[in-house]
């Protein structure tokens, strides 16, 4: 992401959904999908739990209401980025 399309945006996450408020929050115009592969954990435990889903779904919630039904703003582009 550019700085300048995130500057400034509040956040009200924190751990792996921070993207999810800058991409939801922020200025935007377009998103592109790079693959990855993940592998298995090498070490340690999974984060993962039931508290950690449902929070993440309050997070939804909350910003498909921030986004759109209190923005006017077009919505962002998405696109496939080539292998």
């Amino acid at each position: 992401m550019r700085r300048g399309a995130v500057e400034g945006v509040p956040i009200a996450a924190g751990g792996f959904k921070i993207c999810l408020e800058l991409l939801m929050r922020g200025r935007i115009e377009s998103v592109a999908e790079v693959p990855y592969t993940f592998v298995d954990r090498a070490a340690g435990d999974s984060k993962m739990s039931l508290r950690e889903a449902l929070g993440y779904l309050t997070q939804l919630r909350q910003l498909y209401a921030v986004r759109f039904l209190t923005s006017r703003r077009a919505r962002p582009r998405y696109v496939r980025a080539p292998p």
